[in-house]
């Protein structure tokens, strides 16, 4: 239903709980049109119920479309973000699995690489070679850190010198 205001009065439009002031001269509809009528206070326009019954299906038809959409709307929702999950869980299995992976190729690499050291290290004593050369580069504290690591008493060498000397010495092989 439709009406015009006749008379002010306070009242809510419908779907607004906010109260204000209707003022004359107003086109009114629904619900707060029905009560105007009612109470005196507006006129009907468009009079006749058919159209407003019409209305009435239209909103109603408006309502059911909305909620229809909604609905799918929301059921949409729902399979994305499964699909994100199933997703997600997919890509977590796949990082465990490179990382595994990973981490047996750095076992592999650690093994490989003990093997090739130890076959340098029976190369270097089988050619009697000290890696005498190599001290000439080291900087005093490579050196002790050198002579620490083979076991070797530096006493009192303080010089780089003495040192590469006492190095040289220990790394001889006992004849």
């Amino acid at each position: 239903m439709r009406a015009q205001v006749t008379k002010q009065f306070p009242g809510c439009t419908d779907g607004n709980p906010k109260t204000r002031a209707i003022l004359v001269g107003e086109i009114i509809s629904g619900d707060l049109a029905t009560v105007a009528v009612g109470n005196g206070w507006a006129e009907e326009i468009d009079g006749d119920a058919s159209s407003s019954s019409s209305d009435d299906a239209g909103f109603q038809l408006a309502d059911e479309t909305y909620t229809e959409q909604r609905s799918l709307a929301n059921d949409r929702i729902a399979a994305i973000h499964a699909e994100v999950t199933a997703a997600r869980q997919a890509a977590e299995i796949e990082i465990e699995n490179i990382r595994a992976d990973v981490s047996n190729a750095r076992k592999s690499a650690d093994v490989e690489l003990q093997k090739i050291k130890a076959e340098l290290d029976k190369a270097k004593s089988d050619s009697g070679e000290s890696g005498s050369a190599d001290l000439e580069k080291l900087t005093v504290d490579e050196l002790k850190t050198y002579a620490a690591d083979k076991g070797i008493n530096l006493a009192d060498a303080k010089l780089r010198a003495e040192i590469i000397t006492a190095i040289k010495a220990a790394d001889l092989p006992a004849k």
